[in-house]
């Protein structure tokens, strides 16, 4: 979910490049000319309703048909109105990147889909709801990031940066096409995920967690209005599940600090080399780097909007200051400054 969080986790025409405005309706046979906001999508990729991407079923995919929830939120008369033929054709199908804006692995997915330029909505979910999203595209487990692709749903930050290079330009490619700085890489990639994102997910939480409220406000953020006061009920059950799920027990939270400060040595030795983890250029393995230990540094180039450190708990902040003078910790807010542009204010949903 958040912090260094969740594991790996529709307008009536597709805007250029790609992208369908929030709440738009596209039809799986072309795009839907249907503009009330009460209409479902009747097939293929589905409108975005409250953060939860909604299909119609198969019968209403053969008619052409939308239905209408009605009030009380139990599905009314199936009514046929059919879709319209666009009069501009369509410049593709929709992509969609369904993330947690707090993650540090959907921030993986998301920025490199940024750097290579493919066009993608990113559409905001709520730790907990999300599952219902994720339930109605058949994926195997309960993490994000997801991408919806015209040809099916992706999920994970690493194979979603794989379908993503194939097609980006060469020349803004993450990955190098020599066979041993590929492997280092790899490499430096696969020791990221265990050692830096499921690391620091667990030692940050454990502190977080004391704090309902700050942790609330982060998994939030860009959500719908009604995120902050679902979860000032389910909280207590949200944490228990966390705790549970991530192994937060203070002989976890001790090793990890341990396995954490192993790879911040070895992160302050190779960036210092020629600024680049592999190679003498930006790759994956910067880019995963930064993207995972974002909630430990917090830059401002990052799509969150972080509490101030005197706000964060004791163990959180006094965890952070124990590396706020690092190589490392520097070099991933410089690549930030080069490389990254916040998002806008409101992305993808309400």
């Amino acid at each position: 979910m958040p912090l260094p969080l969740v594991p790996e986790g529709a307008g009536d025409t597709l805007h250029p490049p790609g992208r369908a405005r929030a709440g738009a309706i596209v039809c799986g046979r072309w795009p839907c000319t249907a503009r009330r906001p009460e209409w479902l999508s009747c097939g293929g990729v589905s409108r975005v309703a409250g953060g939860v991407p909604v299909r119609g079923n198969a019968r209403s995919e053969r008619s052409g048909c939308a239905r209408r929830l009605s009030p009380r939120g139990r599905w009314g008369r199936v009514r046929t109105r059919r879709c319209r033929p666009s009069s501009r054709p369509s410049p593709g199908p929709l992509v969609q990147l369904l993330e947690f804006t707090i993650s540090h692995y959907c921030e993986r997915a998301r920025w490199g889909l940024e750097h290579l330029d493919l066009a993608h909505e990113v559409v905001p979910l709520l730790p907990g709801p999300h599952m219902l999203a994720l339930r109605r595209l058949q994926v195997r487990r309960t993490t994000v990031p997801v991408l919806v692709t015209g040809t099916g749903p992706l999920q994970g930050s690493g194979r979603i940066l794989d379908w993503a290079e194939e097609r980006a330009e060469p020349e803004r490619r993450l990955l190098p096409q020599e066979p041993e700085a590929l492997r280092a890489v790899l490499d430096w990639e696969q020791r990221l995920d265990r050692d830096a994102g499921e690391a620091l997910r667990r030692i940050l939480y454990d502190g977080l967690l004391q704090k309902p409220s700050l942790v609330i406000d982060l998994w939030t953020q860009r959500g719908p209005a009604w995120g902050p006061v679902l979860y000032r009920v389910v909280f207590p059950v949200m944490a228990r599940q966390l705790r549970r799920a991530y192994r937060i027990r203070p002989s976890e939270v001790e090793r990890s600090g341990e396995v954490f400060a192993a790879l911040a040595d070895d992160l302050d030795a190779a960036w210092a080399e020629d600024g680049w983890l592999v190679g003498d250029r930006f790759t994956r393995a910067d880019l995963t780097a930064a993207s995972l230990l974002a909630p430990l540094v917090m830059p401002g180039e990052h799509p969150v909007r972080w509490p101030s450190v005197d706000a964060l708990p004791d163990p959180a902040r006094v965890f952070r200051e124990r590396f706020a003078s690092r190589p490392f910790f520097r070099r991933v807010e410089a690549i930030y400054a080069e490389r990254r542009h916040a998002l806008p204010a409101s992305v993808g949903g309400d």
